[in-house]
């Protein structure tokens, strides 16, 4: 079996009676022993245990390994060795009767339905010696969620109406499987939207919010009563490391659990972590980009390379007619040389004719299907060009936040978190230069709200916090979403907290590895934060006057509708104005050319009042003029 790489560790537990046909199908490594081959990349932090007789050159091979990480110490139970890590995420465990997979086919067919970068532990072995392997007091404490799949017990976990379904035959569990069965828990929970979800009198809503619903299926399932409390606790600790609030409760044994907390190594030590339950990304969000008409975006259809090369191009080849007109046949002037040299390739370049002597139509000749390409593309699109709505310039990463000084950086921390160790302590200058500019909001609505009110404003915080509380106050249609989110510089997962050696964390992590690799725990979300929208929209819409409403719906339309008014074409209508007054200008010379002397005027001006510079720049600028319209006059 060949493992994608991102799958990231595999721990393959393999029997010596592993038929042939299988074991030559598995390319990992052809290792087999009497009973665990553990293959783990750097960084792994579940607990493993290596159970059996171990085979030491195995061991001192890949304990130094960059890839590998062992840290091996001997337990009480001689040949039972473990290291204990903590993880976000840990493994899976599969088992499979000795008989039951003969062929690759069926192998992948059975993991194909799990989860993306998931980890698996594969077990195939005789029922009887699966059963003694997990009835050893040390493997009983793994720090992975057990998935079982043999002929007679079958625990698999399947989507129907949103509820699980698991299969017949759970009283085969083991009697130290079945902890919670008939158990009274108190279980806290942050009042997050979405994760719980409460009715006027404050009590939970049946099917809606992740927790609500996680703590029911536990209920159904081991038949046990929980008491769900629930509020928004500090997550901080004090400064000897003690944990308070909710956390706190559950390290103390007041509570039997906590739903969600992240990890942090000053946590590992006082209590327990389940798998992951909800991945979070720390990011910052944004209003929609306000859209404006300017004259650059008649630069915007070539980047500036290419721009550099047409006006280089350019200058070449007028290079090229001035010296041919000036140093090899002597016509005219330098200045009429010039002119005349730029005239045929703005010419050729405008598809405009020209009188162009016979000796040089071969040098005009490959210009003017440059200008054909150039011209063309122009020709019919410039109207779209000039009147296309440039996007206003916004940071989209930190490390473009951090340089734009402009912006009101307000940020959503919770004391102990590990986003405000990250802004308060590193050493990198983007956080730290964030950082000192971050103002701390006092809610998230607060914070969200600063962004439709105030100019240039970010509200910096975990997505998982922030969407639900957009779903529910600032949502004015199903499909549109107000603001803009940029990417991530801090991921984390929350996971629910146990006392430290709860006999009730296989079972906990049962129940969410289930709704993980089944979709149920994005399904909740999803139908959580579309609950939310149904009273939001209707709040949000009650109040016809608030400033947020009537920004909302001004960017949905720009959304919805970009639709060219007559604003947008005063460029044009600028661009239009100036031309014809240049080209007036340049007719009333031609029809009436000036027949007074210069100089004798100008002189008079000086002795009005007028300083030389001023009459020297109109001098400049009426000869000029006045020698460019002779040499037309003579061309023609």
């Amino acid at each position: 079996m060949k493992l994608r790489s991102s799958v990231i560790p595999v721990i393959i537990w393999c029997s010596n009676l592993i038929p042939t046909a299988f074991t030559n199908q598995i390319s990992l490594k052809q290792i087999t022993f009497d009973s665990i081959t553990v293959f783990n990349k750097l960084e792994t932090g579940c607990t493993l245990r290596l159970a059996g007789n171990h085979n030491l050159d195995f061991i001192s091979n890949y304990e130094n390994t960059p890839l590998l990480q062992f840290s091996l110490k001997e337990n009480l139970k001689s040949g039972i060795h473990e290291s204990s890590r903590h993880s976000p995420s840990c493994v899976t465990t599969i088992l499979f009767i000795l008989d039951s997979v003969q062929t690759r086919e069926n192998f992948d067919n059975f993991l194909k339905p799990h989860r993306y970068r998931s980890m698996y532990t594969i077990v195939i072995a005789k029922s009887d010696t699966i059963l003694q392997i997990f009835s050893e007091p040390h493997i009983q404490r793994l720090k992975y969620v057990l998935g079982i799949c043999t002929d007679t017990l079958k625990i698999i976990s399947d989507i129907s109406g949103g509820k699980f379904k698991f299969y017949d035959k759970v009283q085969e569990y083991p009697s130290n499987w079945k902890c919670l069965q008939h158990r009274q828990l108190e279980i806290a929970a942050f009042n997050y939207p979405s994760r719980i979800a409460l009715d006027s009198q404050n009590k939970p809503i049946e099917c809606i919010g992740l927790f609500n619903i996680l703590t029911e299926e536990l209920e159904r399932i081991y038949n046990a009563s929980i008491e769900l409390q629930v509020g928004f606790e500090t997550t901080d600790e004090y400064k000897n490391g003690t944990l308070i609030g909710f956390a706190g409760e559950v390290a103390n044994y007041s509570k039997d659990a906590l739903l969600t907390l992240s990890q942090l190594e000053s946590r590992n030590t006082q209590v327990d972590f389940t798998n992951c339950i909800i991945s979070s990304s720390y990011v910052f969000y944004t209003s929609l980009p306000k859209h404006k008409i300017s004259w650059r975006a008649i630069f915007y259809p070539f980047d500036p390379q290419v721009w550099m090369l047409v006006l280089i191009s350019m200058v070449i080849v007028v290079a090229f007619f001035y010296i041919k007109l000036v140093i090899v046949n002597g016509t005219g002037s330098s200045t009429n040389s010039l002119f005349i040299s730029s005239r045929l390739v703005m010419s050729a370049v405008l598809q405009q004719g020209s009188i162009v002597g016979p000796q040089l139509g071969f040098m005009v000749t490959p210009l003017l299907f440059y200008g054909m390409v150039l011209g063309t593309c122009y020709n019919s699109n410039l109207l779209s060009f000039i009147t296309t709505l440039v996007p206003e310039d916004m940071p989209k990463t930190f490390e473009e936040l951090s340089l734009r000084e402009d912006y009101t950086i307000n940020s959503l921390f919770v004391d102990g978190s590990p986003e405000k160790s990250l802004f308060n302590s590193s050493e990198n200058p983007i956080f730290r230069n964030i950082g000192r500019r971050m103002r701390v909001s006092k809610s998230t609505e607060d914070c969200i709200e600063s962004i439709f009110t105030g100019p240039k404003t970010v509200c910096m915080g975990w997505n998982r916090q922030i969407e639900p509380v957009i779903s529910q106050n600032f949502t004015l249609m199903n499909n549109f979403f107000p603001l803009v989110v940029s990417s991530s510089c801090l991921d984390a997962c929350s996971q629910g907290v146990l006392q430290k050696a709860s006999k009730y964390l296989q079972e906990f992590n049962f129940v969410i590895d289930s709704a993980t690799e089944s979709g149920l725990i994005r399904h909740w979300m999803e139908v959580s934060e579309t609950y939310l929208k149904g009273p939001g929209r209707q709040w949000i819409l009650s109040n016809g006057s608030s400033k947020i409403l009537m920004r909302l719906q001004r960017d949905f339309k720009s959304t919805v509708n970009e639709t060219i008014h007559l604003k947008h074409f005063i460029p044009v209508l600028i661009m239009l104005t100036l031309l014809l007054s240049i080209s007036l200008l340049s007719f009333s010379f031609e029809v009436f050319p000036p027949k007074v002397n210069l100089k004798t005027n100008l002189i008079k001006l000086h002795g009005w009042g007028f300083s030389k510079l001023e009459v020297v720049r109109l001098y400049v600028l009426i000869y000029i003029q006045y020698g460019f319209v002779k040499l037309n006059h003579r061309n023609y």
